[in-house]
C-alpha cells in the first residue's frame, strides 16, 4: 500500500473487497429491472406502437388479463422463470468463484 496511486489502492484492495456486493447488485438488477419497468409501460404506452416497448412482465399481464389466454401466459411464465434461473443461477456461481472471505 505505501507508494501505491489512488487507481491502484482502488484495483487492488477496494474491488476485491466488494467483489460479492457488486455481483449481488447485478443479479438484483437484472432480475427486477423488467418488473420496475412495467408501470411506466402501462401508463406510458400500452406496449407501444407495435409492440415495441415491451418486456417480459408486460406480455405476461396482457396474456393472462387483457387476451385471457391462460394457456399462454403460463407458458410465457415458465419459459420466462426458467431463463432468469440460468442467468441468476451463473450469477451465483460467479459470486461463489469470487468472493473474498477472510478465515
Amino acid at each position: 500500500m505505501d507508494g501505491a496511486s489512488r487507481w491502484q489502492v482502488t484495483r487492488w484492495v477496494t474491488l476485491p473487497l466488494l467483489r460479492s456486493t457488486l455481483l449481488f447488485m447485478l443479479l438484483m438488477t437484472v432480475l427486477l429491472s423488467a418488473q420496475w419497468t412495467f408501470p411506466l409501460l402501462d401508463i406510458l404506452t400500452q406496449g407501444g406502437p407495435a409492440d415495441s416497448t415491451t418486456n417480459v412482465y408486460y406480455l405476461l399481464w396482457e396474456y393472462g388479463f387483457r387476451s385471457l389466454d391462460s394457456g399462454l401466459a403460463s407458458a410465457a411464465g415458465i419459459s420466462f422463470f426458467a431463463v432468469f434461473a440460468v442467468v441468476a443461477a451463473v450469477l451465483v456461481k460467479l459470486a461463489d468463484r469470487y468472493s473474498f472471505a477472510d478465515n
